[in-house]
């Protein structure tokens, strides 16, 4: 998801994602992202999703990441948008990243 708004994700299951087999490539630039759940994280720096939330989410089998997130403020847990979710099984236990949490751009 990439420059949503008013959306909440809850309660899914997301599984055996799939390697791609081709890719388009943009100039030099290779990186393939694959992932389970991308939330407002993927593509730039200062993507903005108001009132987007990812709550009690299961993701497994995904090749580069589990989830992309926003986080919250240090030490306001209150203000979290995204509870409950649980990544596991990333890359065959091969060196994946279970969760990237970056800031939470639509906050002040």
């Amino acid at each position: 998801m990439d420059k949503v708004k008013n959306v909440t994700v809850d309660g899914n299951i997301v599984s055996t994602i799939q390697s791609r087999t081709t890719l388009e490539v943009d100039g030099d630039h290779f990186e393939d992202k694959e992932g389970g759940l991308l939330v407002c994280t993927y593509f730039a720096e200062g993507t903005k999703c108001p009132d987007t939330y990812v709550t009690n989410n299961i993701v497994a089998g995904a090749k580069w990441v589990g989830m992309t997130l926003m986080g919250h403020d240090c030490g306001k847990p209150e203000l979290s948008k995204t509870v409950g979710n649980v990544v596991h099984s990333i890359n065959e236990g091969k060196g994946g990243v279970g969760a990237i949490i970056t800031p939470d751009w639509t906050r002040p």
